[in-house]
């Protein structure tokens, strides 16, 4: 992306056309994938941005972790997902998810208690 002849943004990317390199001025967002070209690690030079990104055996996204907090993702035997936990300095946060037989999600119950 160009502003006249001046380039704002330029990105690099793998064989698989995948965005490997993100220039924007002075900074560089490095990503990085798996194996299985699932997102794994991103990392922006000049700032507190890194992530990490953790998938279980059936390809589910169950962990972020960055230097300020921690979301885990739990997941259904049948692969819906049950609850994401968030954590940080002086933060706990739980949400549960709950699905009914087709796949919908139920409004939480003590958000919605006349759901």
């Amino acid at each position: 992306m160009k502003l006249g002849d001046t380039p704002l943004v330029d990105f690099t990317r793998d064989r698989l056309h995948r965005e490997t390199l993100r220039s924007f001025g002075r900074y560089e967002l490095t990503t990085a994938y798996t194996p299985a070209g699932q997102l794994q690690r991103q990392h922006l030079n000049s700032l507190q941005y890194d992530r990490d990104y953790t998938w279980n055996d059936n390809g589910e996204l169950i962990r972020i972790s960055s230097p300020r907090q921690t979301r885990s993702y739990s997941y259904s035997t049948t692969g819906r997902l049950t609850g994401v936990h968030t954590t940080a300095a002086n933060l706990d946060i739980r949400i549960p998810y709950a699905t009914d037989p087709a796949g919908n999600r139920l409004p939480d119950p003590e958000l919605h208690p006349d759901s």
